[in-house]
């Protein structure tokens, strides 16, 4: 995270602010995972009320960066002593989500990477990955929970397979898929 040279005011702004932050509301059902989240507009209106009475306002803009990476590989020759040193320079571009938090001329800034699915030309990839960036930027850098349980982000894990499902516990605590696995020798 980025931030001003100083974050004085911004920090006193943001401490009163996140005290009257309330929890975003879970209001949208996640179909695969059976599970909810908080979108964007729930994120909103969570902050929205205390970051305006403490003069907080939130900007968030896509942004291409790039990126100069080099690699280095030593291959010995024969009858020498030096090896032979190939270099191989790559220039990425990748989007980036920029937003930052603003008070009275100070500021904090973080960006998130956009990952976009199926097409990834398609505005539609371009919108549903920065409105995904912008949610949880807003998040981050607010300190905006959620109500409710979290999914510790295993919906943004692109699985295949179905969710692991936990076994049960027994009276005594126990699970006894663990029990079975024990006395088979599987558990180390």
């Amino acid at each position: 995270m980025k931030s001003s040279e100083s974050t004085k005011l911004i920090d006193a702004a943001l401490a009163k602010c996140q005290g009257q932050i309330k929890h975003a509301t879970k209001n949208v059902e996640q179909s695969f995972f059976k599970s909810s989240y908080a979108d964007l507009p729930a994120v909103r209106t969570a902050a929205q009320e205390a970051m305006a009475t403490n003069e907080i306002a939130f900007i968030c803009s896509p942004e291409i960066r790039e990126w100069v990476v080099v690699a280095e590989k030593s291959i010995p020759v024969a009858g020498e002593s030096n090896p032979t040193v190939i270099k191989k320079q790559e220039v990425i571009h990748k989007e980036v989500m920029v937003a930052r938090i603003t008070h009275d001329g100070e500021w904090y800034e973080a960006e998130a990477f956009l990952k976009m699915k199926g097409e990834p030309d398609s505005p539609q990839a371009f919108g549903s990955a920065s409105t995904y960036a912008r949610r949880y930027l807003m998040c981050s850098l607010l300190n905006i929970t959620a109500e409710g349980e979290d999914d510790d982000a295993e919906a943004a894990m692109d699985r295949e397979k179905e969710p692991v499902k936990v076994a049960r516990r027994n009276s005594d605590g126990k699970r006894p898929v663990l029990k079975k696995a024990a006395e088979k020798g599987d558990l180390l």
